[in-house]
């Protein structure tokens, strides 16, 4: 897209050069018969801003081409990015939603009578409840 930047000045230069030598083809001097040939120089002329206004087209269409074909590429890896940042975020959520289910249990199990603590000695969230809960600091 930058070339394209850097051509159109450069046809549009070279588009003026093109004038002022068909000009100076036309009007060598200032008699009669030079002035007969302003009538083929304002064609000449129209026929340049004809050729100018299509280059003109053709290069804004190349450059939304350019525009669009970087675009998908671009967005796909931003949502590629954002998706592998939303899963890490929902596996830290779903280990501190585990760390506090088991800190719950572990203060459920300090509540609870001796006799109805030696029956849930399966749950390992139940192990040594008197040991005080550290949850992990969010980061």
């Amino acid at each position: 897209m930058r070339d394209l930047r850097t051509l159109l000045p450069a046809l549009i230069v070279a588009l003026c050069a093109m004038v002022g030598i068909s000009a100076r083809a036309y009007f060598p001097g200032t008699d009669a018969a030079s002035t007969q040939n302003i009538a083929g120089l304002e064609s000449s002329v129209r026929s340049l801003e004809q050729r100018l206004n299509f280059i003109e087209t053709r290069i804004s269409r190349l450059e939304q081409q350019s525009v669009l074909n970087s675009t998908p590429q671009a967005s796909s890896t931003r949502n590629e990015l954002q998706f592998d940042l939303l899963q890490r975020q929902i596996a830290t959520l779903q280990g501190q939603i585990t760390e506090i289910e088991c800190g719950l249990a572990k203060l459920d199990e300090r509540t609870l009578p001796p006799r109805v603590r030696a029956e849930r000695i399966n749950d390992p969230c139940r192990l040594n409840p008197d040991v005080p809960l550290r949850l992990a600091t969010p980061r």
